[in-house]
């Protein structure tokens, strides 16, 4: 099984390449760490979402003591730092 979505990447919808995931939107939806039955959102103007996750292979790490997960979105794509 593959892992959605795989470390460092990006999503787009089948109707345009322009309605992209949008890390800010579903973290303030979601939280900064996602898990089974989260939602990824896309970015404006149409802001729908894009998947849910439904199965998580690392879901026995849980979350610590101060709330943090495996899998984050607190950096944003159109962040100098986080793409280099």
């Amino acid at each position: 099984m593959q892992e959605f979505p795989p470390p460092d990447s990006n999503a787009f919808t089948m109707i345009s390449n322009k309605d992209l995931f949008y890390s800010g939107k579903t973290r303030a939806l979601h939280g900064t760490h996602l898990s089974t039955g989260d939602r990824m959102w896309s970015s404006f103007p149409h802001l729908r979402p894009m998947a849910t996750i439904t199965y998580d292979t690392l879901d026995w790490y849980g979350f610590d003591a101060d709330g943090a997960g495996v899998h984050d979105v607190i950096g944003t794509r159109c962040d100098p730092y986080t793409n280099r």
